[in-house]
């Protein structure tokens, strides 16, 4: 039998929570959400292309995310400040993968794979049109920042699927980011 300490410090990692399995239960509810909106798109990939690329009342995706980017209220403030999170956890580390040109991060989005579109979606200080998340400013235009946060949290879903992803104290950060951002948008699809 195990000494109250030792139970101590067992219970204390069990009660962590695991960002990594959460993520992968979000992304399976959006998948499964995408695939039936475009039912007719074979990969994964067609869909993510569709649900990035159109931005009108009939994409519920783009229009949640909108409110949560731009409204004032707890939800809204919530979204924007996990949407940080994701900014900042992408920045501290190197991802990349062989689909991917450069490291996977805000100040390198691939916003148009069609063009191989590549934009810096950070904004600094002396920049104007910029949308202040917290600590840190991206751009206002909300159709690429859209496009670019998707295609982001998509990248993180393919390393994490595909095995690729270490699971380091750093990557559960972006996982965790990745999740909030993303659950805030399916709690409302």
């Amino acid at each position: 039998m195990a000494s109250p300490s030792e139970n101590t410090s067992k219970w204390k990692l069990l009660s962590e929570i695991d960002y990594f399995g959460l993520f992968v239960k979000n992304w399976l509810a959006f998948n499964s959400w995408y695939r039936g909106h475009h039912p007719n798109l074979g990969t994964d990939r067609d869909c993510i292309e569709a649900v990035k690329n159109s931005q009108d009342a009939r994409n519920s995706a783009f229009t949640i995310f909108n409110r949560l980017l731009m409204g004032t209220d707890r939800e809204a403030v919530s979204f924007r400040d996990n949407l940080d999170g994701l900014v900042t956890s992408l920045s501290r580390v190197t991802l990349t993968t062989s689909s991917y040109v450069g490291a996977i991060s805000f100040s390198n989005a691939l916003v148009n794979t069609a063009t191989s579109d590549y934009q810096d979606l950070i904004r600094t200080a002396r920049q104007h049109n910029k949308i202040t998340l917290g600590t840190i400013s991206v751009t206002d235009e909300v159709p690429t920042l859209y496009k670019g946060t998707i295609e982001l949290i998509y990248q993180v879903r393919c390393l994490l699927f595909h095995g690729e992803l270490e699971p380091t104290e750093e990557n559960h950060q972006i996982v965790r980011y990745a999740y909030l951002v993303t659950n805030s948008m399916m709690k409302n699809l």
